[in-house]
């Protein structure tokens, strides 16, 4: 069946293929109950406006297609040239629309691309989904891969095995495999990743879980964060309590909570805790720590200053010329040139030239020259070079007393 050039043209059931030219509307007959259908294909040329639902083996059209209804194709639908706009919901197998798409309702398929913006107010299920410019999604988003050239939105509940977007992309909630973004990326709610790669900045809602996370920028998680590894090259901010397996981040670290690491903590700049800092391999810092609790791992080394209620470690260090304002409890600790101690309590203990302590407990003692520490008991070796000032000579033990004891 083919019609040309007629303003309206009215449709019920059609057993046959239809090719459309250059008509204006098309409007379902007054005994289909407001659903055209066409049991083949559907070829439009030019603009057409449907007044009503269609159902169609397949469409294909070169012009703009806007459907008053709902839209359901067998096979693919195409949209060349052309805007497709549809009232209703869309079914289908493969979409592609040359311009914008925006549809009210939900979409179903199992391929969907446009040229331009990807709109949809409902829910949308698919494979694989593309925008050009930008995807909007309204409702729940199931799809295994979902692409857009600007920006991403999905506001509610989300499952996706892929998502790549070029500028930013925001979520609701959900499950997600692969983050790949090169600008922003936030979810509302609480959100579930495998892998995360942002080139700018990560926003993520309380009791999310990131299994491995690198962020070019800063990366800010609420409450609950559970995470495996995360590198971030600007900050972090935790706004609670936050458990995983490493940080590294070459700027600044802030968490209103606890932290619970199981290999490694790693911060370029400062990093600041409001709760205690445990991890059971290393903490390095390159500039100040500031833990409101106890600090306990493997091995600490701060460069410029330290203070906390207590640290607990096999190996502590303090770099040239800083400050540690909390007592020290390890096997090994070394304070380097010009920096200054409180407590110190370990089993080998090293202070550098001109650095200044106040109270040493330890097995093993070397103090370098020009260096400065009130008290020191010990109870196997003491060097002590010349030039050193001890305000009371050294005494010597046979054991130590229980640290907790010389901390009270």
């Amino acid at each position: 069946m083919k019609i040309e050039k007629q303003n309206s043209v009215t449709l019920g059931t059609v057993d046959e293929d239809v090719v459309i030219v250059n008509c204006a509307m098309l409007s379902p007959d007054p005994e289909s109950r407001g659903v055209i259908k066409i049991s083949g294909a559907l070829r439009v040329k030019g603009d057409l406006t449907v007044r009503g639902s269609l159902q169609a083996s397949s469409v294909e059209t070169r012009g703009s297609l806007v459907v008053e209804g709902d839209l359901a194709v067998e096979d693919g639908l195409s949209v060349k040239k052309g805007a497709l706009e549809v009232s209703g919901s869309v079914q289908c197998q493969r979409l592609s629309v040359d311009k914008g798409l925006r549809v009210d309702g939900d979409v179903r398929c199992i391929a969907a691309k446009s040229g331009g913006a990807f709109v949809v107010g409902g829910t949308l299920e698919a494979n694989e989904v593309a925008g050009g410019s930008s995807v909007v999604v309204t409702g729940d988003v199931t799809v295994e891969r979902i692409a857009a050239g600007g920006t991403l939105r999905a506001d509610g509940r989300i499952e996706i095995g892929e998502l790549a977007v070029g500028g930013s992309a925001r979520v609701g909630s959900g499950t997600i495999e692969t983050i790949a973004v090169g600008d922003t990326f936030s979810s509302r709610g609480s959100v579930d990743v495998q892998r995360v790669r942002v080139g700018g900045k990560v926003s993520l809602g309380d009791s999310s879980k990131v299994d491995n996370a690198s962020v070019g920028g800063s990366l800010e998680a609420g409450a609950g964060l559970n995470f495996g590894s995360l590198r971030v090259g600007g900050q972090i901010r935790l706004a609670g309590d936050a458990q995983g397996k490493e940080i590294s981040v070459g700027g600044r670290l802030a968490a209103n909570g606890s932290l619970v690491l199981s290999e490694r903590l790693s911060v370029g700049g400062r990093a600041e805790i409001g709760g205690d800092v445990n991890c059971d391999g290393d903490i390095e810092v390159g500039r100040d720590l500031a833990v409101r609790g106890g600090v306990r791992a493997r091995e600490v080394s701060v460069g410029s200053s330290l203070r906390a209620e207590i640290v607990r470690a096999e190996r502590f260090e303090i770099g040239k010329r800083g400050e540690v304002r909390s007592p020290v409890v390890a096997s090994e600790i070394v304070i380097r040139e010009r920096a200054r101690a409180g407590v110190l309590y370990g089993i080998h203990i090293h202070i550098e030239e001109k650095a200044r302590v106040e109270s040493v407990y330890g097995r093993e003692v070397y103090i370098e020259s020009d260096a400065r520490v009130r008290s020191v008991v010990y109870t196997d070796r003491i060097d002590v070079e010349t030039g050193a000032n001890l305000a009371s000579p050294p005494e010597q033990v046979e054991s130590l007393p229980p640290a907790d004891d010389v901390l009270d």
